[in-house]
């Protein structure tokens, strides 16, 4: 069973190499790539993005490194391989080893990264175009017994008034809202 491979793109203009692991097709990610370097994204390491749209995407050919690589592990270990290969020969892209989803981190990195997101506010605006990103947003009945089954059983601390308080004003809302719009539809 395969489960992946390693590629390369390479740049014919100053030789330096991009080395990626996919499960995919190879030539899916190059795409990928060259979609995000359009779009001024930078998730591969901002000098390879830069590059392809410095020379633009002809200046590049995409080589696949190995190919039938089994397990997830195995595509993890032979990607640090390529991007140590070619750091040695000093013309890597990749700043780091493998980002390849499933990284374990030290349980200091985890509690760094707790540490940062805790007690971080959004503005007004950022919550609001999160509501409005959800509107409309219908789950399937799949999702719904997942989530069902996720919480059920689980203990939650009660409501406090201010929080009840605003349930009510938020459901009034929601069925003045719906008045509104019957008696617009019945207006003629």
């Amino acid at each position: 069973m395969k489960l992946g491979m390693i590629y390369g793109i390479k740049c014919t203009e100053n030789g330096m190499i991009y080395v990626g692991a996919t499960t995919v097709s190879a030539v899916s990610r190059w795409t990928k790539h060259k979609y995000y370097a359009k779009k001024g994204l930078n998730s591969c390491g901002s000098e390879f993005y830069s590059d392809i749209r410095k020379y633009g995407k002809d200046a590049f050919e995409l080589i696949i490194l190995q190919d039938n690589i089994k397990t997830k592990e195995e595509l993890v270990d032979h990607e640090n391989f390529w991007i140590t290969h070619y750091r040695f020969l000093h013309c890597v892209y990749n700043t780091y080893g493998s980002t390849t989803k499933g990284q374990v981190f030290s349980e200091e990195s985890r509690k760094k990264i707790s540490d940062a997101g805790k007690g971080r506010k959004h503005t007004d605006e950022h919550r609001r175009a999160n509501s409005e990103s959800k509107m409309g947003h219908v789950l399937s009945e799949e999702t719904k017994a997942k989530i069902s089954k996720t919480l059920s059983g689980k203990k939650r601390k009660p409501h406090s008034e201010e929080a009840k308080a605003n349930m009510r004003l938020a459901a009034q809302r929601r069925e003045q809202r719906k008045r509104d719009q019957t008696q617009k539809h019945l207006t003629p």
